[in-house]
């Protein structure tokens, strides 16, 4: 057999050989990925940065499936642009190296319901909390991607978002969560993984970092490209980045949700 029909013979076989897998993936499956350069926090970068765009968290997307007009497998994601609906192979951007961790699902999780369905597409237009003050919602402007990921699994039984501490016997909707809490909701501050004292916690969402007046390099930042946005005022500049409880500054991290015993591994 010669050379270009050996080539055809193993190209055809390859049609037939090679599944599409990600057909098998379960509608609501979360992806996970590291930042630039295959960093993140947490999984193989111990050293956070509180420069936006240094920080390396990572990524994660809600699998929606396979789009009846384009044909493509979709995902929803939220990056700076906000919360997009995209297909599925631009996840990973391989020109800035980033890399995929793997895919996840909930324990116990049988498949987005309408109601699950209906919350992430109502939050479709909204915007990225680019300054980390919230997190978790609930107004626009309010989420990071983790934090998106969280509310929409929290709230699978409940007809609104649900927003605050679990409390199933409160007949205030916005007080529901479902059995899919994916990660227990606290403050971690005892997790240190680094000189600075910032920690990464493995059993929280919200993982204290140090402070932004500690830091020279964040002050370098602010003074020459951030005055324009915040002027000059000093109580804004301390503030602006980060989440504040009990006057320490905290992230939810996306590898803090992808190692919760809480999910399990689905294969792609």
């Amino acid at each position: 057999m010669g050379v270009l029909n050996k080539i055809f013979l193993l190209f055809v076989l390859g049609l037939f050989i090679i599944p599409n897998v990600i057909y098998a993936v379960p509608q609501g499956t979360i992806f996970f990925k590291t930042g630039s350069q295959g960093k993140m926090y947490g999984y193989n970068d111990f050293s956070f940065s509180l420069i936006p765009g240094k920080t390396h968290f990572g990524n994660v997307a809600i699998y929606l499936g396979k789009d009846r007009i384009t044909n493509q497998n979709m995902i929803l994601t939220l990056t700076s642009k906000g919360i997009q609906k995209m297909p599925a192979k631009y996840f990973v951007n391989l020109d800035k190296g980033e890399k995929f961790l793997g895919a996840k699902i909930p324990k116990g999780f049988n498949g987005l319901s309408e109601i699950m369905k209906k919350h992430i597409f109502t939050q479709r237009d909204e915007k990225f909390d680019i300054t980390y003050q919230k997190q978790k919602g609930p107004q626009s402007g309010d989420w990071t991607s983790v934090g998106f990921v969280e509310k929409i699994f929290e709230s699978a039984n409940s007809k609104q978002l649900a927003y605050h501490h679990r409390q199933k016997q409160s007949q205030d909707l916005n007080y529901y969560y479902s059995d899919l809490d994916i990660t227990p909701d606290g403050y971690d501050k005892k997790s240190v993984i680094n000189k600075k004292g910032d920690v990464f916690s493995k059993t929280k969402e919200f993982s204290k970092t140090h402070s932004l007046i500690e830091n020279k390099e964040f002050k370098k930042f602010l003074n020459k490209q951030a005055k324009s946005v915040i002027g000059s005022n000093k109580n804004i500049a301390k503030n602006i980045y980060g989440k504040v409880f009990d006057n320490e500054r905290y992230f939810f991290f996306q590898y803090t949700q992808f190692i919760q015993p809480t999910l399990k591994k689905v294969d792609i």
